[in-house]
């Protein structure tokens, strides 16, 4: 059973790190795009003003 978990741990390991990856990138879609609607709605603003 040890070798089988040894075995195991760098695949468990890679899927932490690629799953630490993917949450990271969609935090940072997710800042980019409500920066971006706030431009959008700051320019609005301006527009109507």
């Amino acid at each position: 059973m040890g070798t089988f978990l040894e075995n195991l741990a760098p695949f468990a390991l890679l899927l932490i790190l690629l799953g630490g990856l993917a949450i990271g990138f969609q935090r940072e879609a997710l800042r980019h795009h409500r920066a971006r609607t706030a431009d959008r709605q700051a320019s609005s603003f301006v527009w109507r003003a």
